[in-house]
């Protein structure tokens, strides 16, 4: 059932909600766009021509992931260097550097959208400026992580990031994924703390790290066992 707001409500609104609600609604209105373009891809969702975009990026191969609305396109630049992952979904596009559309970057956001966390960006995260606009920003440049939550306004339940990239035999793979570390209390249950003593954790535990916002370090074969159980628990709105 939607939610209506009376003219009433608004004006004996708090003033700093109020302003709050005005910029969500700005920033919302300008940055919506449309997916039907991408509606009618052959039924493989693979695009394998080389196409003209956005601040001179060329698309070279794209992927729609259905259950999420969620459009991936590889990019580079004119000159041919490789740049990432155009993600666009619900209006707002950002790229994911250096990431490439790989079985098991898919595999996550399939297993994630199974358990409701289908929103791949939330307000101010990846920052302002990664979002493609007509200002100048740092959309070109791509910020380094891909982010997922269950609505676009809660807080972010994991990401992939920089730190998850590995590459071997010319490929990409995932070798890590990063927990919010507010979840400690719950991966605590599901996986056993390695205390550090070794850069990794192993199947079976994870690492608080040593650097930035002191994040989890699980690996990806105990990701959906996570996932599954902090679902139980109803966590993703807290």
């Amino acid at each position: 059932m939607g939610l209506k707001i009376s003219d009433d409500e608004l004006l004996s609104m708090d003033p700093t909600l109020f302003f709050k609600l005005q910029k969500y609604l700005k920033e919302f209105r300008e940055n919506k766009i449309s997916l039907s373009s991408f509606k009618n891809e052959d039924k493989n969702n693979n695009i394998n021509d080389k196409n003209s975009f956005d601040y001179g990026l060329l698309t070279t191969n794209s992927w729609i992931s259905k259950s999420n609305e969620a459009v991936f396109e590889e990019v580079e630049n004119k000159d041919g260097k490789y740049i990432g992952i155009k993600i666009t979904q619900n209006g707002r596009t950002y790229i994911a550097r250096n990431w490439r559309i790989n079985k098991k970057l898919k595999e996550i956001i399939e297993i994630s959208a199974y358990f409701k966390l289908t929103c791949l960006w939330r307000h101010n995260h990846p920052l302002n400026k990664y979002f493609l606009s007509d200002l100048k920003n740092d959309y070109s440049k791509g910020s380094h992580h891909i982010g997922f939550s269950a609505k676009h306004y809660y807080p972010w339940v994991f990401v992939v990031g920089s730190e998850s990239l590995r590459r071997r035999h010319g490929g990409q793979t995932i070798k890590t994924i990063t927990f919010n570390k507010k979840y400690l209390e719950q991966i605590s249950i599901c996986l056993k703390n390695n205390n550090n003593s070794r850069s990794l954790p192993e199947k079976g535990e994870f690492c608080i790290q040593n650097f930035g916002g002191k994040d989890i370090t699980v690996l990806p074969e105990d990701f959906e066992k996570l996932l599954k159980y902090m679902y139980k628990l109803d966590m993703w709105k807290s």
